[in-house]
C-alpha cells in the first residue's frame, strides 16, 4: 500500500465513496481504490494536488475550473473510449484542507506506456492506426464540444480489460487546463515564474513551450500528441532524446520534425505524410482537430496500410531531415475551454468523406466560422545532440495520474 498524503484512507467521501487504498501517485494527483457504497461496486477516486505556490485567488480559480470541467466531462462518458466520471467535488482532507476529487470507473489493465516498455513492441502501420483510432474518434467528439485534453501521452491511454475485450480509454481530462490557468494567474499576480509545467514535456507541442511564438493551445495540441504517439508505436521507442525539460524544449521547437522516417522507421508515403502534418511545427499546418485527423486515418485504413519495416539502427529525429511541409505562421488565440473553437485559417479540401463517429452530447452547437490573425512565423532552432532517455515505465491500476 502506498503512502496516503491526504490522510483519507478509511474515510467516506460525501457519504457514498469509501476510500480503501492508494494505488498510484503522480505529479498532479493521487489515485485511491474505493468502493461505491450505494452501487456496491469498486471505483477509483482521484484526488488532485493543488500546487503549494498558487495564490489564494489562483487556488479558487483552479477549483472553480475543475468543477466546471468535471461536469462537462460527465457528459462525455457516452463514448466507450473515455473513462467514465461518476462524480466531481471538493472535500475537506485531514491533511491539506480543501481537496478536489473525481470519482471514476475502476479499470483493470495497463497503460500504453507500460505496454510499450514491457513488450518493446513495434507495431505495423495498420495495427498502430487501429489501436489509436478509438482514442482519436473520442477526441473528435470532445473537440467538437469545445474541450481539449492538452496532456495526451501513452501513460494517459489505458488498455482496459472488460467483459467485451480490451478497450482503449483516455484518462486525465481537464486537469492540464485547470492547472495551466491557475499557474498563469499566479504568475500574473506574483510576477514570478515557478517552472511548473501543466503538461508532460516529452509529448509537448511547440505552443505549450512557447505560446508567444506559436499561439494558444487547443485541439491542434492534441493532434500533435497523437502524431508523436503514432510514431512511437511504429518505432517501439520514445521519440525525444531524453526527459529533461531543456532537451524536450529544443526538440519540440526544432525545424526537424519527429516523423516515423526521421526516427528510423520505413513507412508508406501516406502514413509519413499523415504524421508529418500531425506534428508540424506551426499549429496552422497541422490537422486542426481530431476529426480532420480521423478522416485521414480512416482513409488509410480503408486503403489497407502497409506493414512497417524498421531500420536496423534508428536515428534520433533531430539527426534526419524532415519530410514535413514548411511551417506557416501560426494562428491567433483560441477560446477558453468549454466554449466553441473558432475556425482556423482555411485548409485545403480533402477528398475523403466524414467517418462514422459518436455524435456530441445534446446542447453543444458547432463553432461559428471566423478568421484568426496571423502571428510571426517560427524561426529555426539548432538541433541538440541526442541523450539517453531516463525514467522507468509506470503502471497505475485504475486511472492515470
Amino acid at each position: 500500500m502506498g503512502i496516503d498524503p491526504f490522510g483519507i484512507i478509511g474515510s467516506v467521501i460525501d457519504g457514498r465513496y469509501r476510500v480503501d487504498a492508494v494505488v498510484g501517485e503522480g505529479g498532479f494527483g493521487v489515485v485511491y481504490r474505493g468502493f461505491h457504497l450505494g452501487l456496491d461496486h469498486p471505483i477509483a477516486v482521484k484526488c488532485l494536488k493543488v500546487p503549494a505556490h498558487f495564490t489564494a485567488d489562483a487556488r479558487e480559480l483552479f477549483l472553480a475550473r475543475f468543477r466546471d470541467e468535471g461536469r462537462i466531462l460527465c457528459r462525455m462518458a457516452e463514448h466507450p473510449s473515455i473513462v467514465r466520471v461518476f462524480d466531481v467535488g471538493i472535500t475537506q482532507a485531514p491533511v491539506g484542507g480543501a481537496l478536489p476529487y473525481l470519482v471514476l470507473e475502476w479499470l483493470e489493465g495497463a497503460d500504453l506506456e507500460t505496454q510499450l516498455g514491457s513488450a518493446g513492441r513495434r507495431y505495423a502501420e495498420s495495427q498502430a492506426l487501429e489501436l489509436l483510432r478509438p482514442a482519436i474518434d473520442a477526441m473528435a467528439m470532445v473537440h467538437e464540444c469545445g474541450i481539449a485534453h492538452r496532456d495526451l501521452k501513452p501513460a494517459n491511454l489505458f488498455l482496459a480489460q472488460t467483459m467485451r475485450g480490451t478497450v482503449l480509454k483516455i484518462l486525465d481530462f481537464g486537469i492540464a487546463k485547470a492547472m495551466q490557468d491557475g499557474e498563469a494567474f499566479t504568475q500574473a499576480a506574483t510576477h514570478t515564474t515557478s517552472g511548473f509545467s501543466a503538461f508532460s514535456p516529452q509529448y509537448g507541442a511547440p505552443e505549450q513551450f512557447h505560446s508567444k511564438r506559436f499561439g494558444a493551445t487547443g485541439p491542434w495540441t492534441d493532434v500533435h500528441a497523437f502524431g508523436l504517439i503514432l510514431a512511437e508505436l511504429l518505432t517501439g521507442r520514445p521519440l525525444l532524446p531524453s526527459d529533461s525539460p531543456a532537451d524536450c524544449l529544443l526538440a519540440a521547437l526544432s525545424s526537424q520534425r519527429p516523423t516515423p522516417r526521421a526516427c528510423g522507421a520505413t513507412v508508406s508515403d501516406e502514413l509519413e505524410a499523415l504524421c508529418a502534418k500531425a506534428v508540424a511545427l506551426a499549429p496552422a499546418d497541422r490537422f486542426q482537430n481530431a476529426r480532420e485527423l480521423l478522416v485521414r486515418v480512416d482513409a488509410l485504413l480503408s486503403l489497407g496500410a502497409q506493414p512497417t519495416t524498421l531500420a536496423v539502427a534508428p536515428a534520433e529525429f533531430g539527426d534526419s531531415p524532415p519530410d514535413a511541409p514548411p511551417a506557416r505562421a501560426p494562428t491567433g488565440p483560441a477560446t477558453e475551454i468549454g466554449a466553441p473553437w473558432p475556425s482556423p485559417v482555411a485548409a485545403p479540401p480533402t477528398a475523403f468523406g466524414p467517418p462514422a463517429a459518436f455524435a456530441p452530447p445534446a446542447g453543444f452547437a458547432p463553432p461559428p466560422a471566423q478568421a484568426w490573425p496571423a502571428a510571426p512565423a517560427p524561426c529555426p532552432v539548432p538541433a541538440r545532440p541526442p541523450a539517453a532517455r531516463s525514467g522507468a515505465a509506470r503502471l497505475w491500476i485504475g486511472i492515470g495520474v
